[in-house]
């Protein structure tokens, strides 16, 4: 015969959904052999009348609860994981596009420079020619009353 204190400690753990295939027969079969008159006057017990009656074998009951507990987690968790992965995406996608039009302005930003400066580098030769060109002919001009 099962003690109380062991009665109770079984009870505890399958309200936890912590017992064992074999702890819930053993339960089950000493709930079975023992009226429920026998343990009403402790409270605890009290909850055992209800449990006997369900035509549900113990382990089914657990795990269909469990499952329903579970399940429910995971399609949290999942949903959670897929609504994460979309945002990551979404801010990748727009990262990469900021990064890529930064990109494009800088490449024009430095071609529309390098056509700056080659334009100021013709402005600049064709000034030195010029210059150049006024020079020579002001040393070969002659200027009466200027010229030895």
């Amino acid at each position: 015969m099962m003690e109380a204190a062991e009665l109770k400690r079984l009870l505890e753990k399958y309200y936890a959904a912590e017992t064992t295939l074999a702890e819930e027969r053993a339960l089950k079969q000493y709930l079975e052999q023992h009226p429920a008159q026998q343990v009403s006057g402790q409270p605890f017990f009290q909850a055992v009348n209800e449990f006997k009656l369900l035509d549900t074998p113990i382990q089914e009951f657990r795990t269909s609860s469990s499952e329903s507990r579970i399940h429910r987690l995971s399609v949290w968790r999942r949903t959670l994981r897929q609504v994460a992965a979309v945002a990551i995406l979404a801010l990748t996608t727009v990262a990469i596009s900021q990064s890529y039009r930064r990109y494009e302005r800088n490449k024009a930003e430095a071609l529309l420079q390098q056509n700056v400066e080659a334009d100021l580098m013709r402005i600049s030769n064709l000034l030195n020619q010029a210059d150049a060109n006024l020079n020579s002919s002001v040393e070969h001009t002659v200027i009466p009353g200027l010229n030895h």
